[in-house]
């Protein structure tokens, strides 16, 4: 691989991490503002799901970063899926963690630049995730947690 393919961010459907734009969002599919994102504090669209061709495709949303750029993807997909995505990822990026028994909860994260993708099936859904993030934007919800599970310690502790 070349040095820059290496050290590129993912692209689903015309949409790169870290690089595009709301703006350039709105001008390549009809999008619905559906909030601000808790973690990002970006806007949130949801897309037509029938506007990007992947088949078995239910819904996508995008999340964007406070400064206007792309943050994450979430894809909910028909979890029959699950087979042919894992084959094309792991053609294209570098496996971080996989886990795929025959039977129960199927997952497979990928290291890919600044960013993971991730491609999981629960064993009792008939839906399969596949979620495109910035590990800024991952490591935000994780600062996130920990001072909410410290505060929660904290109250606790005056309370005991």
């Amino acid at each position: 691989l070349p040095l820059d393919t290496a050290l590129a961010n993912p692209t689903f459907y015309g949409m790169t991490l870290g690089e595009t734009t709301e703006s350039e969002l709105q001008e390549q599919y009809t999008v619905q503002r559906t909030g601000v994102n808790a973690v990002s504090r970006g806007n949130m669209y949801k897309l037509d799901p029938d506007e990007i061709g992947l088949e078995g495709l239910k819904s996508v949303q995008a999340v964007f970063m406070q400064d206007g750029r792309l943050g994450a993807i979430f894809a909910k997909l028909d979890k029959n899926r699950f087979g042919d995505l894992k084959e094309i990822l792991d053609g294209k990026y570098e496996i971080g963690y996989e886990n795929v028994p025959r039977v129960g909860n199927k997952a497979m994260v990928y290291n890919v630049g600044e960013s993971s993708v991730s491609l999981k099936a629960p064993h009792l859904s008939f839906e399969a995730d596949l979620d495109y993030i910035l590990d800024e934007m991952m490591d935000m919800a994780d600062q996130q947690r920990k001072a909410r599970e410290q505060q929660q310690r904290q109250q606790e502790s005056s309370q005991l």
